[in-house]
């Protein structure tokens, strides 16, 4: 019998610097004889994805997992966007809300454990302003709290709650112009989410219908803020009610807006802008969970 030919994409700046990810994951496979394993560690210079190409054209990857927060699994699935390729998940990055999204145990023996059993279920993606996105995209308030999170030394979710109370008081409400493949919508919000998943890495419940595997993403506008039932949505499994939030379904979606906005994907502060275009990616991937 053939073995089961798996890569581990290592980002080096995930998790406790004290793990060495790579001595467990080669301690855990070390009596499988089935298993041939190997490993690239990015250097997220601007060849990177030139050199994760050659990667997996010299090699015959039956699963590549990401090791990371939800940037590196970003970055995988993009790269294996299109193949035959499975994604395999290790959630050690400060924010893991795909892996959350997908039941992922933060636990790596335990994650290591999916691996082996190899189950799968298909996951859908966007485009965002011609970046892929594979989880969230968001414009207002959370987008404001990366970039905060992102200028500052606290990290984890002490970081994110430091990043919260600093930005959240800052907030105004903006005019948004929506047009969907179903309707046109015009909103006042504080936030607009482009929402494959259900919710955040801090647990925050953002799309509670949302599945990653169907084939539409949800357009959740946030209409009304509270400080505390912020704090207590970030903090517990708690949906946010139906007057601050509203959600409706679509394949693609242009919103505009009179001034300039912050903008995330994935986790990934990508700067201001007027205008979002979001489109549902034909392909889907296969995901270990």
């Amino acid at each position: 019998m053939s073995k089961r030919n798996i890569l581990f994409v290592l980002n080096p700046s995930s998790g406790n610097c004290d793990n060495d990810f790579e001595q467990e994951i080669k301690n855990h496979f070390s009596t499988k004889s089935d298993f041939e394993i190997d490993f690239f560690i990015p250097d997220w210079d601007e060849n990177i994805k030139t050199h994760f190409e050659q990667k997996l054209k010299g090699n015959d990857y039956e699963v590549v997992v990401a090791s990371g927060g939800d940037g590196t699994v970003k970055f995988v699935c993009e790269m294996i966007y299109g193949t035959t390729i499975k994604l395999g998940i290790l959630p050690t990055g400060s924010a893991n809300g795909l892996a959350k999204n997908l039941k992922i145990p933060v636990d790596m023996s335990l994650a290591l454990t999916l691996i082996d059993n190899g189950n799968t279920q298909r996951m859908s993606s966007l485009t965002v302003n011609g970046k892929f996105c594979v989880h969230l995209a968001d414009i207002g308030i959370n987008a404001a709290i990366i970039k905060q999170f992102e200028s500052q030394e606290k990290r984890g979710i002490w970081g994110y709650t430091l990043a919260f109370k600093n930005v959240i008081f800052k907030q105004k409400k903006i005019n948004a112009n929506i047009i969907t493949d179903k309707q046109t919508l015009q909103k006042e919000v504080y936030m607009l989410v482009f929402s494959n998943g259900t919710g955040y890495g801090t647990g925050f419940t953002i799309n509670p219908h949302g599945r990653l595997d169907d084939q539409v993403f949800e357009i959740v506008m946030v209409k009304k803020l509270s400080f505390f039932r912020g704090l207590k949505l970030y903090w517990t499994n708690e949906k946010p009610a139906p007057e601050y939030i509203e959600i409706h379904s679509c394949k693609t979606a242009i919103a505009e807006f009179p001034r300039k906005v912050h903008l995330q994907i994935d986790g990934e502060y990508l700067g201001l802008t007027q205008k979002v275009e979001a489109v549902f990616n034909d392909n889907f991937i296969e995901v270990i969970n």
